[in-house]
């Protein structure tokens, strides 16, 4: 699952969009505001399924979700 994905789900999850592609477009937004020397399609690669579910089961329902601080922190 690639990072935006992650992402992007637990934007869903947290209430905070209905829609994955809408979530997805705003990881997107924000990547390129905040990181503008970095290359989404570099950065934004596969991680393993279990990894992934991981990630996202650790964010749970959370209210509110730091698009930037989740980017800075993915590996």
């Amino acid at each position: 699952m690639r990072k935006t994905v992650i992402i992007a789900t637990c934007l869903v999850n947290s209430g905070m969009f209905r829609e994955l592609e809408v979530a997805k477009q705003d990881v997107r937004r924000v990547f390129h505001e905040e990181f503008p020397h970095k290359t989404l399609h570099i950065w934004d690669h596969e991680i393993p399924d279990d990894v992934a579910a991981d990630i996202i089961a650790a964010a749970g329902r959370s209210g509110i979700v730091n698009v930037k601080k989740f980017i800075e922190d993915l590996p």
